[in-house]
């Protein structure tokens, strides 16, 4: 039997079934069906109307997993790429994200991002890492400017801090020309982790606490929990997602077999 045969079949009998439990529901119940039937058209709107916001919210949650999935899976080729110069785990660089979001109006994928950006620069290492995500988030926020060019202007600055400086300045960071001189000596003396914290310690005295002190606002605040609600959703698509994948296979080919049946 041809595919569209099959569906054919399948609809009419399902058609006649739920006519003939419709009419025998109808007997029975008589005036009874009547009386009840405005009340059951409301509950059909309510039930509808609720299925409608179910669905919403899976889609919602999916998107939300979708979107999750996506900066780790940039986070792993990153720790990939770069062979781990960081020496930084994929965890630690989680929880670093998720403690920030509970703080600063920046969801934990936002940080990632930022993160992910930190970690092309492979002069990075692990003992100023987690200060540099900081800053960054810092940067971005006394700077007004996203998280992308505030993370690619303190990579640049920390993986060549002589050269690096100078970019700084050309955004309203003032290192004094003794700082200039005292950094360019650390790195050409093989001190580029002290260089580092040099940059670090001034950034710090400029735009440090900004991130959290707008995350104490009341903007900020709505903002954190936005991101935490997000967090929820993330979860349950997760679950959904996890339920879906078996059938993934099945639903593609069932598609498939639907668009050729339309095509005619």
């Amino acid at each position: 039997m041809a595919f569209d045969e099959r569906i054919l079949e399948i609809v009419l009998k399902a058609r006649d079934e739920a006519s003939a439990e419709i009419q025998k529901v109808g007997k029975s119940a008589g005036g009874v069906a009547n009386l009840l039937a405005s009340s059951f058209k409301n509950a059909a709107i309510v039930s509808g109307a609720a299925l409608a916001g179910l669905t919403i919210e899976a889609v919602r949650a999916i998107s939300a997993f979708e979107e999750s999935e996506k900066t780790l899976a940039q986070l792993d080729a990153v720790l990939r790429s770069t062979s781990g110069a960081a020496g930084v785990t994929r965890q630690e660089v989680i929880d670093l994200a998720s403690s920030l979001e509970q703080m600063t109006v920046y969801s934990d994928e936002a940080v990632i991002g930022a993160e992910n950006m930190l970690l092309t620069f492979t002069s990075i290492s692990k003992e100023v890492f987690p200060d540099a995500t900081k800053t960054v988030l810092d940067m971005s926020t006394a700077l007004g400017q996203d998280l992308k060019n505030s993370s690619i202007q303190l990579g640049k600055a920390l993986n060549d801090p002589i050269t690096g400086v100078t970019a700084l300045r050309r955004v309203g960071v003032q290192f004094n020309d003794q700082q200039q001189e005292q950094i360019k000596t650390l790195v050409e003396s093989g001190k580029l982790l002290d260089a580092q914290k040099l940059i670090l310690k001034e950034l710090q005295i400029e735009f440090g606490g900004s991130a959290e002190a707008a995350g104490k606002t009341f903007g900020g605040q709505l903002s954190i929990l936005k991101n935490t609600i997000n967090n929820l959703e993330e979860a349950l698509g997760k679950l959904i997602v996890d339920k879906l994948k078996p059938f993934i296979g099945a639903l593609t080919e069932v598609a498939t077999d639907l668009q050729g049946v339309i095509a005619g």
